[in-house]
């Protein structure tokens, strides 16, 4: 203890070296509260809500399978545009996930801008290309035919570069499908519909 109060200062108290001996001068310090420390972690952020889903561009409808989007061609070819590769994806998918649809006439048209012969055979060649493509994509070679039109079925007058952009198209025909037809019976207390009948036939258009 003398050796250690000659290592203090000599203003010093008893006191202060005897805590500086415990701080300062190598002493250990023993906490006495045992009470565990509690530290508050955030939680995490939520997850990013997954993004919505594209808005589907092929529909059918009644006899027809209608497209959101023109199918794009090189000009004056059959030659389908990688910008219309996905719009094509997608129709093929649609097709294969109702087999329903049992026959799809694929039906080229042109404008009227250049010769009547040529647009006659540009439209059967884009048409043809279309239904390659299909079969390419899974699509069963039997349930798909093609053929065009030409200039001769205008959906609006070919005086305006608006118009003629309008008449060049294909279309897709359903000429022959499974049509299911259901009777129905209403709840006269809750308004709720059971089905009482249900009866499937194959239906052609010509």
């Amino acid at each position: 203890m003398k050796r250690l109060l000659e290592s203090c200062p000599a203003t010093s108290s008893v006191a202060i070296c005897l805590a500086l001996a415990a701080f300062g001068c190598g002493g250990t310090t023993t906490f006495q509260d045992t009470t565990p420390i509690r530290i508050a972690v955030a939680a995490p952020p939520p997850p990013a809500p997954p993004p919505p889903q594209p808005e589907k561009q092929v529909k059918i409808r009644d006899n027809r399978i209608e497209l959101g989007q023109k199918i794009q061609f090189a000009l004056d070819k059959s030659e389908i545009l990688p910008a219309s590769f996905a719009l094509m994806d997608e129709l093929a998918k649609t097709i294969q996930e109702n087999p329903q649809v049992q026959k799809v006439s694929i039906e080229g048209h042109a404008s009227d801008e250049g010769e009547e012969q040529h647009n006659l055979l540009l439209s059967k060649a884009r048409a043809e290309a279309v239904r390659l493509y299909l079969i390419a994509k899974g699509v069963s070679a039997e349930r798909l035919s093609s053929t065009g039109y030409g200039e001769t079925k205008p959906l609006v007058a070919n005086d305006s570069e608006a118009g003629r952009e309008k008449n060049r198209r294909v279309e897709f025909h359903i000429t022959k499908q499974e049509v299911t037809k259901e009777k129905v019976e209403v709840d006269p207390t809750t308004g709720s519909e059971k089905v009482i009948e249900k009866t499937s036939a194959n239906e052609e258009v010509q």
